[in-house]
């Protein structure tokens, strides 16, 4: 399925532009800009060339991921969100040639882990070497590969333990199929487990009292009635994992 100009625009903040844009300097004027874009006239043709460039299935796909995000941020066609659009352009590249069809694998986070580095390659790039930005790519790529392998084992752990810790439950109980959705979904309400996992209201709230019991889950708040339920174990992998991948 061939990548089109919607879906980069689908989700855009603002129309393509229709004048000047920089960086790096007020908004008034582009002097002392560290980046200034092309010439409004100019955006749509580079769009439809790099539309082109992505159609193409004679280069390695982590390459031509590098390559289009940079040219994309070098065309730089919005007013504001450049940048997330960019990086999300990677994953829909990713996606659209298969390689990552039922992940989002962290490669956009992996970027901006070094953004000095990172801002550096995009200009050489805009000079004419794109050596360092298909260095700093790969090592982004090793970066999501890697944290995102130890993220699943930290969250497949936290599983496991609560498994331990329902030993003895029957086997045909229906805590067992919350279980699942506890790693992609660690704050949930009896609603949740209705809407999502398909069980019945009594279904529901046995299942929570059994999580809470055996100290899988406890409570967020204080409510008599539909009160909310995190697994604490799971949201601190998570949050350990969001704050390694802050901006460096």
């Amino acid at each position: 399925m061939p990548i089109t100009l919607s879906d980069l625009t689908l989700d855009a903040p603002a129309p393509l532009m229709s004048q000047l844009v920089w960086v790096g300097t007020d908004s008034y004027t582009p002097c002392g800009a560290s980046f200034v874009g092309p010439q409004p006239e100019l955006i749509d043709a580079c769009m439809a060339d790099l539309m082109l460039f992505l159609q193409r299935d004679d280069i390695p796909v982590l390459l031509q991921c590098a390559l289009a995000h940079a040219q994309f941020e070098t065309i730089h066609p919005f007013a504001d969100g450049n940048g997330r659009t960019g990086r999300a352009l990677i994953h829909a590249i990713l996606r659209n040639k298969g390689l990552a069809s039922h992940i989002v694998p962290p490669v956009s986070a992996g970027l901006l882990h070094k953004t000095d580095q990172y801002f550096a390659a995009l200009t050489a790039f805009r000079e004419g070497d794109a050596a360092p930005l298909v260095s700093v790519f790969t090592q982004a790529c090793q970066f999501a590969a890697s944290s995102g392998t130890e993220l699943i084992t930290q969250l497949e752990a936290q599983l496991a333990h609560t498994k331990q810790l329902l030993a003895g439950v029957r086997r045909d109980a229906s805590v067992w199929r919350v279980l699942p959705h506890l790693a992609a979904q660690p704050i949930i309400n009896s609603r949740y487990l209705q809407s999502a996992v398909g069980l019945t209201k009594p279904q529901a709230e046995r299942a929570l009292k059994t999580l809470a019991r055996v100290g899988a889950l406890t409570a967020r708040n204080n409510a008599k009635r539909n009160v909310v339920w995190e697994h604490r174990g799971v949201l601190d992998v998570l949050d350990a994992y969001a704050a390694r991948l802050q901006r460096q």
